[in-house]
């Protein structure tokens, strides 16, 4: 009677394409009993289980045994059951995933003599996992893709890299996807020399990461900008930052209205003292140092004759042809405005 039951127990189990065991407290899991559902899922036999032809170890994806055998040992050593879910490479060479409650047996003096547990197969239901995960990250890409926001994912372990950077980097910085991917220090490269330090401690996990950081970079063609990082770190059960995945934004323009206010407030008393032309000179001299510009110009435009002076600049005639070449005039024609040879000589100021 008990041999029947059993038997329709085992039936009842196979036709869950799911299969119990008993198996010796050793990293091989070398089986004492195995039922038949064992030859579906794994393509082996209970009896080439017991005769050792394969262990049951032998299945398991390679990066996965080491982490179940440390999951076997930390909740047997307190006695609980333990739920993992792993990939098994069969007979046939397919690869399956399986889900597998077990536990402990122990004696009355409380030696473990053996783990008793139920395997199932899980292969569509993690297959099905894996596409919507994919899906979820086409869409993301398609997201960060057209977003004026760069997301990026950065992994300091095993190896520091890129995972993932939008290609909104390019506008921002210049630099393309593939060069950061590269380069996985090509932002530290980049970093202002005084904010050296903020990324430094990033990279050292001496940074809040929960509050953003604020740095210059100095992008392809020369250009500081103002860049915002926000951060959602990633760390491993010890506590080690493993990865960090974050926000970065141009706020260039937000720093300059900054330092213009704070200019503004600062100097304002100062100004009101001054003669016209000292005034242009001290908001030629601030607003140099300010917007960490060379080329400052302070002009005053006369309708009637057409004629545009220069007041103030912090430049000189020689480099006048710099200012042609960033306003994109190959002469001082060009300019939007009706300049001739004596109007020139207006332009620019003696030193």
């Amino acid at each position: 009677m008990i041999n029947e039951n059993n038997s329709k127990l085992e039936t009842l189990i196979s036709n869950l394409n799911s299969f119990v065991f008993r198996c010796k407290y050793d990293k091989h899991r070398t089986m004492e009993y195995v039922s038949y559902g064992c030859l579906k899922i794994t393509g082996y036999s209970p009896e080439e289980f017991y005769n050792k032809v394969i262990s049951f170890n032998d299945l398991i994806a390679i990066e996965y045994r080491e982490l179940l055998w440390n999951i076997w040992k930390e909740n047997l050593s307190k006695n609980e059951h333990f739920f993992v879910e792993y990939p098994i490479i069969t007979k046939s060479g397919k690869i399956k995933w399986v889900w597998e409650q077990g536990y402990g047996m122990f004696n009355e003096k409380l030696e473990l003599l053996a783990i008793e547990g139920y395997i199932t197969d899980i292969t569509d239901r993690k297959n099905a996992e894996i596409i919507h995960h994919q899906e979820s990250n086409s869409i993301l890409k398609l997201l960060t893709n057209k977003a004026k926001e760069l997301f990026y994912r950065y992994e300091f372990k095993p190896n520091p890299r890129f995972v993932y950077i939008s290609p909104t980097c390019t506008e921002i910085t210049g630099y393309t996807p593939e060069e950061y991917y590269a380069d996985p220090f090509l932002e530290m490269k980049l970093v202002h020399l005084e904010d050296k330090n903020i990324l430094e401690s990033v990279f050292q996990n001496n940074f809040n990461l929960n509050k953003p950081s604020v740095i210059r970079l100095i992008k392809k063609n020369g250009e500081i900008i103002w860049i915002e990082k926000k951060y959602i770190p990633l760390y491993d059960k010890e506590g080690n930052l493993l990865a960090v995945e974050g926000i970065a934004r141009d706020i260039t323009e937000e720093k300059q209205r900054e330092e213009m206010d704070k200019f503004i407030n600062e100097y304002s008393a100062e100004l009101i003292s001054l003669r016209l032309d000292k005034i242009f000179r001290f908001i030629t001299e601030k607003l140099s140092s300010f917007l960490q510009s060379s080329a400052i110009i302070i002009c005053i435009y006369d309708k009637d004759n057409k004629k545009l002076e220069i007041k103030e600049s912090s430049i000189d005639k020689n480099n006048f042809a710099k200012i042609l070449e960033l306003l994109g005039k190959k002469s001082k024609k060009e300019i939007s405005f009706s300049l001739n040879e004596s109007s020139y000589k207006v332009i620019i100021p003696r030193r």
